[in-house]
């Protein structure tokens, strides 16, 4: 390989930048406050290729933490796969992929990715098959609560955000922990009017209020209530359902999750899709 390989950019200032721009650039996604905000963390490593001290490929390692029925599993997904266009067909997304998957495949539980349409006969050549996801809907019936948005402003929002993650998921069979810097890209990003937070339920819930249905994306906090109590207390007085984020135990409806985005599991690792209707936390997509 002719170019530079390079494995974790942030605190290089040069690199760090110029990966962003090409992220910019590729994905129309940005970085850089959270960067500058600190939730980088070690546990997001860009393996780039570099020309001239300008990042022109790159493959991201995401070091994920889950806990599925109670047990640690240690993953890896991988993301921000991207080429500068000058770069392209040389094959270096190809030399990328090999190297993350030779450090990597004895060192995690299982490697997985999401892929877009364009890229789905890419993936196969190293391994990876397609998984389905599959989805809860739940019936609505609104009660008054106390849900407040928290402000993603003000610390003391931030920390009760933090404390609850902390707490994790009570009601997900399959969740994400210790992961906080990935939690506050949707947090303090796009989803910064999402986060709400129940003083009568000790609990912070980060969900899309649409008309008829609540997207609810996680949960965070003690299990101090059913589930269907928290979501009626936060639903609007029209919804009359709840698409779930995450998978629950249990014998909940289930149907087929279909996105633009498919799922890819490495056939190295362990596959929990083979025999189990689940899907990835929503809020755990790097």
């Amino acid at each position: 390989m002719k170019y530079k390989l390079v494995k974790q950019v942030r605190d290089d200032e040069v690199l760090r930048q110029s990966f962003i721009d090409l992220a910019r650039a590729t994905f129309d996604l940005s970085f850089e406050q959270w960067y500058q905000k600190g939730f980088w963390s070690d546990d997001y490593i860009p393996y780039c290729l570099v020309d001239d001290n300008k990042v022109i490929a790159n493959v991201s390692v995401n070091r994920m933490k889950m806990v599925l029925d109670g047990q640690i599993k240690h993953y890896i997904q991988l993301g921000t796969v991207m080429t500068a266009e000058n770069y392209q067909h040389q094959g270096l997304a190809k030399y990328l992929m090999e190297t993350v998957l030779n450090d990597f495949a004895d060192r995690s539980d299982g490697i997985y990715l999401f892929a877009n349409e364009t890229v789905l006969d890419f993936y196969p050549k190293f391994g990876f098959q397609k998984a389905r996801q599959y989805q809860t809907t739940l019936p609505i019936r609104p009660q008054t609560g106390d849900f407040r948005k928290l402000n993603m402003d003000q610390t003391v929002d931030q920390k009760i955000l933090q404390q609850k993650y902390q707490a994790g998921n009570p009601y997900a069979k399959l969740s994400f922990i210790d992961n906080y810097g990935l939690l506050m890209f949707y947090c303090d990003n796009f989803m910064r009017d999402c986060v709400y937070y129940s003083k009568k339920r000790d609990v912070v819930v980060v969900a899309i209020q649409n008309k008829n249905n609540l997207e609810c994306l996680d949960i965070f906090g003690q299990r101090t209530a059913q589930l269907p109590e928290i979501l009626n207390e936060l639903a609007s007085a029209t919804t009359i359902s709840c698409h779930l984020g995450f998978s629950t135990p249990g014998n909940q409806p289930l149907n087929e999750f279909r996105t633009d985005e498919t799922l890819f599991i490495h056939n190295n690792g362990e596959n929990i899709f083979d025999d189990q209707q689940l899907m990835f936390p929503l809020l755990s997509h790097a």
